[in-house]
């Protein structure tokens, strides 16, 4: 059983190209194994039809997902497609082990949430990143918390905890891999007191929940790292 999200598709060929990245995956893990085949449901925007719904604030992932067990929800963050740090498609099948799918697609949708009502910049990636060949290098337990503490906010990934990948990985291959993971920043975004921001990235920092009143979006907090935008539309 299947269900529509109510989005529309943000591109036709990005179904066929994530569902082609599904199938060359190869984590030794049972449960990596398990989403190759599993269904898609695709994400997408519209620009220029506003959504009604209030933005949702920051959240984690496992939040989000706290009523499913670890290693489900862990199947389902490492099957996410990205675009620009924009959430644009993940199998599912791993969240219909324990829950219904009529529940499983109302937690997709709130993921999948998008204020479309704000005008973002024309400055976009065209490469789709999917996360499991992203994180794939990384031990199981870092790659594990890496994924589980992954923060959305407007369908886009804005902030990550990395001090547990600092165990195993340089710097630059944090920065490359946030790169491929947040959607653009502006790199002219100024330091706040202890946070360190280079090439749209801003280390020891994690996106404000009231970000509205909070100016830069982002807050100080040791070993994480955010988007110098936090999902706000880039200033020209």
């Amino acid at each position: 059983m299947k269900k529509v999200l109510t989005f529309s598709i943000i591109v036709l060929l990005l179904i066929g190209t994530v569902a082609t990245a599904q199938t060359n995956t190869t984590s030794s893990q049972a449960s990596t194994s398990s989403h190759q085949n599993a269904p898609i449901l695709p994400f997408s925007q519209k620009p220029e039809v506003a959504l009604t719904k209030p933005e949702p604030p920051p959240t984690l992932m496992k939040d989000l997902l706290k009523v499913f067990p670890l290693e489900d929800r862990i199947e389902f963050i490492d099957s996410i497609a990205l675009l620009d740090g924009r959430i644009v498609s993940s199998g599912y099948i791993s969240l219909t082990r324990t829950q219904e799918m009529d529940f499983v697609n109302k937690q997709i949708e709130t993921l999948a949430h998008i204020q479309t009502n704000k005008t973002f910049a024309e400055k976009q990636r065209k490469e789709i990143f999917k996360l499991h060949n992203l994180v794939s290098p990384i031990p199981d337990k870092l790659r594990n918390e890496f994924l589980d503490n992954l923060m959305y906010k407007n369908a886009m990934i804005v902030s990550a905890y990395i001090d547990g990948l600092k165990k195993k990985m340089k710097d630059d291959m944090i920065a490359a891999l946030l790169k491929d993971i947040f959607p653009l920043g502006d790199k002219t975004s100024s330091p706040k007191n202890k946070i360190r921001c280079s090439d749209g990235i801003c280390y020891d920092a994690i996106c404000a929940a009231n970000h509205a009143t909070s100016e830069p979006p982002y807050i100080y907090k040791p070993g994480w790292a955010c988007s110098a935008t936090c999902g706000e539309p880039l200033k020209n």
